[in-house]
C-alpha cells in the first residue's frame, strides 16, 4: 500500500478517493460517518472522485448534494485513499470528466437509501430499496455517485444503488496511489 505522498500533478480525473473523517464530537457530520463505518464495518466512511477543472484540481462527491470542491478548500482533516482504475483499461479522462459533470448542480443527495435502505441492506443482506427505473439516479450518496460514473463508464458496479465506501475502497480492479493526510498532497 502506497504511503509516501504522490506529486499532485500526476492524478488524473476519475481516480477514486475514500475517506476517512477522524470523529470530533463537536462535528455532527462527524456522528453520520461513525455510523457508516459500524453499519458497514470499514475504515473508510466516505467516496469522492477527482477531477481537473480548467487546471485546478477539484473532488467531484454528493454531500449533501453533487457537487465540486476545489481539492485545496476540501482537503483539511481528512485522512484519504487515493486509488486509480486499472483493469481493463485505462480512463479517458476527457469522457470521464463528462460523465462526472453531467450530474452537477442539479442532482439531490440520497438520504433515503443512506439512511434507510444501506443499513437495512447491511444487516441482512436483502436490498429493499429502489432498483433501476427511469429516476434511478435522481438522488445519489457519495459511494453510490461514484459507483454510478463508474456504471455509466464502463458498465462496472452494475448495482450501483447498493454500493457503500467499504466497497469501493476495497475493490481489487483499483490500485491504491496514496494513503495518508490529504494536506500531504498539497505543496
Amino acid at each position: 500500500m502506497a504511503t509516501e505522498a504522490i506529486d499532485i500533478s500526476l492524478i488524473k480525473t476519475g481516480q477514486v478517493v475514500s475517506v476517512h473523517l477522524p470523529f470530533k464530537w463537536y462535528k455532527p457530520w462527524r456522528y453520520l460517518g461513525v455510523g457508516i463505518r459500524a453499519f458497514t464495518s470499514s475504515y473508510w466512511s466516505h467516496t469522492s472522485i477527482f477531477i481537473w477543472v480548467h487546471g485546478h484540481l477539484c473532488v467531484a462527491e454528493a454531500d449533501p448534494r453533487v457537487k465540486i470542491t476545489p481539492f485545496f478548500d476540501w482537503s483539511r482533516d481528512k485522512i484519504i485513499k487515493v486509488s486509480e482504475y486499472v483493469m481493463p483499461q485505462t480512463i479517458v479522462e476527457k469522457r470521464m470528466g463528462h460523465i462526472i459533470m453531467s450530474k452537477q448542480g442539479y442532482t439531490k443527495y440520497d438520504f433515503l437509501s443512506l439512511l434507510f435502505f444501506q443499513p437495512i441492506y447491511q444487516i441482512t443482506g436483502i436490498w429493499i430499496g429502489r432498483k433501476h427505473n427511469k429516476n434511478h439516479d435522481a438522488r445519489l450518496y457519495c459511494s453510490e455517485y461514484v459507483a454510478w460514473i463508474y456504471n455509466q463508464y464502463n458498465g462496472m458496479f452494475c448495482d450501483f444503488f447498493k454500493i457503500s465506501p467499504g466497497i469501493i475502497a476495497n475493490d481489487n480492479r483499483f490500485r491504491t496511489l496514496y494513503v495518508g493526510l490529504a494536506k500531504k498532497l498539497i505543496k
